[in-house]
């Protein structure tokens, strides 16, 4: 009996004290806000970094194709997003321009390059050759000149870790370069 009485005592004295309780609203605190904000300060920066490959490589891919021949018979460079890289077989200047955009280097299939994004990876899907397209060479009439302009787009998921969790997303980056076709 005595003893149940000093566990009863020892927990009254434990609810009245306050010594630990800043330290407790401190735990509190750095877990529940300020954790989150740190891993999502995180996750934008990741998200930019993306976008910024992304952005360069659709960059390069444009000024890539602007300055390369149409294939005999042909009017422009990527018909309906059809044309594959090294991993599909194709060796056109749009799969070479699709090539350069997602691994950074011509002919990935040959040299072992690693894919910059990855969902980019056409050695797992070789549908992901659908996410850049091309288009053009299209006449754009400036106002005072008529030029011809190729374009490249691409459509790409972010590998996101934790925004999800918190119920944000899918996020896909959408990104468009236009070139003026010199065709060289």
């Amino acid at each position: 009996m005595m003893g149940m009485r000093s566990v009863a005592g020892f927990f009254r004295g434990l609810m009245g004290a306050v010594s630990g309780t800043a330290a407790v609203e401190f735990a509190l605190f750095l877990f529940f806000i300020l954790m989150p904000f740190l891993f999502g300060i995180f996750e934008i920066g990741r998200a930019l970094q993306q976008h910024h490959v992304v952005t360069k490589s659709v960059r390069d891919a444009a000024r890539y194709v602007a300055r390369r021949e149409l294939e005999t018979g042909t009017t422009e460079f990527d018909a309906g997003c059809a044309k594959k890289g090294s991993y599909g077989g194709g060796s056109s200047p749009a799969g070479d321009a699709k090539d350069l955009a997602m691994y950074g280097k011509f002919r990935p299939a040959t040299t072992g390059a690693t894919p910059l994004m990855a969902a980019w990876d056409a050695a797992a899907n070789p549908a992901a050759y659908q996410t850049v397209c091309i288009t053009g060479p299209k006449a754009v009439d400036t106002g005072t000149l008529t030029v011809d302009v190729v374009t490249v787009t691409a459509s790409v998921p972010f590998e996101d870790i934790l925004l999800q969790a918190f119920g944000i997303g899918p996020i896909t980056f959408d990104v468009s370069h236009q070139e003026r076709y010199i065709g060289e």
